[in-house]
């Protein structure tokens, strides 16, 4: 199915010290869309790059600044220019 090894959603929330709910969120506001969604049973999967880009995302909004603000930022392409 995929080259890359995938982690479900209770696996990323765990290593990432963030909660399930907040990566659900997360892709109801497109900020961070999981990997794969499996059709049949909707479980939300991530790769492995996505784990730094919560990170990021938790940096970010640690200093300052707002969901739609990074939202803004990505979505314009200039998401790594957020980054130092």
């Amino acid at each position: 199915m995929f080259d890359e090894k995938l982690y479900s959603i209770g696996k990323v929330a765990e290593l990432c010290g963030i909660s399930v709910q907040t990566l659900r969120y997360y892709d109801n506001i497109e900020l961070l869309t999981p990997a794969y969604i499996n059709p049949d049973t909707g479980y939300r999967y991530y790769s492995y790059i996505q784990l730094s880009m919560i990170d990021r995302i938790r940096y970010l909004v640690s200093i300052g600044l707002s969901l739609k603000e990074i939202k803004s930022a990505y979505d314009a392409g200039n998401g790594k220019a957020l980054v130092p």
